[in-house]
């Protein structure tokens, strides 16, 4: 995380997906900077099947949900 601090790196993302109802186009946007990267988060899932299986709902409402978990222990890496 240091290092991306450093670079000052942000992450886009761009989500783009059909919706059936309105016969429309939707569009998310967001971005995440360092300052607001949380180390040891996961986003939650943001879509589900539909009852009927032949559809995929996407909660946009959902895009910036997380949940913590333990990230496993970096090992040094030995030289050759």
């Amino acid at each position: 995380m240091k290092e991306l601090k450093e670079a000052r790196a942000e992450v886009l993302v761009y989500l783009k997906a059909y919706d059936e109802g309105f016969a429309n186009t939707v569009i998310a946007r967001t971005s995440y900077t360092t300052d607001e990267m949380i180390e040891g988060a996961k986003f939650k899932l943001m879509y589900e099947r539909s009852e009927s299986g032949d559809a995929t709902i996407l909660h946009i409402d959902k895009l910036n949900d997380y949940e913590k978990v333990k990230l496993p222990e970096l090992k040094p890496v030995e030289s050759l």
